[in-house]
């Protein structure tokens, strides 16, 4: 009889602890935590919500040394890129971290470090709830899914190296932007827009492109730019390199995750 309560007790406290659906707190272990389990040093990519904007193109790279860079671009609102640096602490869990900028007086911004990624945590450092909880997340460069929302510069096309031209302001790139399938680039010369779809592992087709009619001195690859764009039919991600290639494995054009300038 004895056995029998001890027993029922504890499946009554497996059951009410499977029914409350809590999430497990973060590990305290100094010894299997994100801050000594994973490979957490890198750069961050995404487009993070915005209340009057089209979202905050987002570029972070955590250094071994604690210290960060962070790259902001509101989008819709012209090409200024807001830069930023300073040092990050992590909480005693091993899990969190929090930036402290060196130049911007605003409150600090809060991390959940996972593997390949890090999740925008609110100013109480719990995770955003909402609509658009799933937006709030950086991934790592050199992960599969970090083609999207990344400044991809070009630097090479048809198998020649590209340097930029002295009558550039900005290199040639393009983005791929997560909500609406739609990609803005940049040929040296003129800005265009079209649209994208992804499929299967490495597929992806571009839309005939949009651009704008302004004459640059010098511009010799402005038009095959805009060829490959909508000739290739695939990829690969290496790293921080991204090859636009035909179905049979060509290389067409080859582009580096870049600073937003």
């Amino acid at each position: 009889m004895k056995k029998q309560l001890i027993l029922l007790v504890t499946l009554a406290a497996l059951a009410f602890g499977c029914k409350t659906g809590r999430e497990q707190p973060d590990s305290a272990d100094p010894l299997h935590n994100s801050q000594n389990a994973l490979d957490w040093s890198g750069r961050y990519t995404g487009v993070l919500p915005c209340a009057d904007c089209a979202g905050i193109r987002t570029v972070l790279t955590l250094n071994q040394d604690l210290t960060y860079t962070q790259e902001a671009q509101y989008l819709g609102k012209g090409q200024e890129v807001y830069k930023d640096s300073g040092s990050f602490a992590w909480d005693k869990t091993g899990s969190r971290i929090v930036l402290s900028s060196d130049s911007i007086s605003t409150a600090p911004e809060a991390y959940k470090v996972e593997e390949n990624a890090l999740v925008r945590l609110d100013r109480s450092g719990k995770r955003i709830q909402g609509a658009l909880a799933e937006k709030y997340v950086l991934k790592k460069a050199g992960t599969e899914t970090d083609i999207m929302a990344t400044h991809w510069k070009l630097v090479a096309l048809n198998g020649q190296q590209l340097a930029r031209q002295a009558n550039q302001q900005r290199d040639p790139h393009f983005v791929l932007q997560p909500d609406g399938n739609s990609v803005t680039g940049y040929t040296g010369c003129n800005s265009f827009v079209g649209t994208y779809a992804l499929s299967g592992s490495n597929g992806i087709r571009f839309s005939k492109m949009a651009s704008t009619r302004m004459a640059c001195l010098q511009m010799t690859h402005e038009n095959a730019y805009l060829q490959v764009m909508e000739t290739a039919d695939s990829f690969s991600l290496k790293g921080d390199t991204l090859t636009l290639q035909t179905a049979g494995g060509a290389s067409l054009a080859k582009f580096v995750a870049a600073d937003l300038n």
